[in-house]
């Protein structure tokens, strides 16, 4: 696999979680990729083969992703068929950093991926064509970042919605939305209201996606432990429980879908700063 993260300016760190790229190639016939929903939004550029996208939901759509596209908050899983010629640079928002580029909100992206240019203010018709004539990636990724100092915006303060977040995370997700928000002196409908503007998410779908991507991580690591096991080191306090938010998530139950690892979409774990 060929993984790599860079380094991300000061200036954007309280927006941007992760810069990376994956080049790793994928022999015909490998099957799909499994990407679960992470809690974030993401700016993605192909610079390879373009790759199919594909929804698991009956009658779902099955999208080939060969130009730039914003990518909103994903609720439910999706298959990625992947190439041989496999190039893509992303651009992982922090969970309320999406917000601070584009006037849109974020909840309007989410389950979508969007062209570049439909989504921010200052547009740039050119800039998959520069990303791709740029030399190297450090040049590439410079041609994305130059874009994003442009459509900076001056926003209010999303520190409240970030001590939230820092408290869901902080336990895995295993927090009560209603004690949150007593927390930080707010109803509940307000705290929803605010997170669903800036994260694109209500801050229980978020909890329970925080608490998903902990048990995957955990399986990738600890593939040799039981589910049971890593099910309740992850705060579900009982398999029924664990079963049927899994499958919200996944469409099949755990036993079924974790049958093989390799099957999970590495980029989904390998960088688990958002959360």
């Amino acid at each position: 696999m060929s993984y790599q993260e860079f380094q991300i300016p000061v200036v954007l760190q309280p927006y941007i979680a992760s810069i990376w790229v994956d080049r790793t190639s994928y022999s015909k016939g490998h099957g799909d990729k499994y990407w679960f929903p992470n809690g974030a939004i993401e700016l993605i550029f192909n610079l390879g083969t373009a790759y199919h996208r594909k929804s698991l939901e009956e009658g779902g759509t099955n999208n080939s992703v060969a130009r730039p596209v914003v990518i909103g908050q994903m609720k439910k899983m999706v298959a990625l068929e992947l190439f041989n010629n496999n190039y893509v640079l992303g651009i992982r928002f922090t969970p309320t950093g999406f917000s601070a580029f584009s006037h849109i909100p974020a909840n309007e992206l989410n389950d979508l991926q969007v062209p570049v240019n439909q989504v921010f203010a200052v547009k740039d018709n050119l800039i998959e064509e520069r990303v791709r004539e740029a030399s190297t990636i450090y040049e590439k990724i410079g041609v994305i970042l130059d874009f994003l100092y442009r459509n900076l915006r001056k926003i209010p303060s999303n520190d409240l919605i970030n001590k939230a977040l820092g408290e869901i995370t902080s336990r895995n997700g295993d927090i009560k939305i209603n004690m949150l928000a007593d927390k930080f002196g707010i109803s509940d409908k307000t705290l929803e209201s605010k997170f669903k503007l800036s994260v694109g998410l209500t801050p229980k779908e978020y909890a329970k996606i925080c608490r998903l991507n902990s048990f995957l991580l955990k399986f990738k690591q600890n593939s040799q432990l039981s589910l049971t096991h890593l099910s309740f080191e992850t705060n579900y306090y009982d398999q029924s429980h664990f079963i049927k938010e899994f499958k919200s998530f996944a469409y099949f139950t755990p036993k079924n879908l974790l049958k093989d690892k390799a099957k999970l979409f590495d980029i989904n774990l390998l960088s688990m700063k958002t959360l």
